[in-house]
């Protein structure tokens, strides 16, 4: 799994964990939807943001 190049203001300050990646050409609501999903099924929080030095949406784990 890729590393986060960039951080953004929801991140935990030791950056989480990358768990999933949409290329940055599909529709960012799909990294919302994923990122809502996976907390409703872990239990964990986990949010998205779009990380532009790997052209990509990122689904972050907050608790890893």
């Amino acid at each position: 799994m890729p590393t986060l190049t960039v951080r953004c203001n929801q991140c935990p300050t030791d950056g989480g964990a990358v768990v999933a990646l949409i290329p940055g050409q599909e529709p960012g609501h799909r990294a919302g939807r994923r990122a809502w999903e996976l907390t409703r099924t872990t239990g964990h929080h986990h949010h998205d943001h779009y990380d532009p030095g790997l052209d990509a949406f990122l689904i972050i784990d907050d608790e890893s």
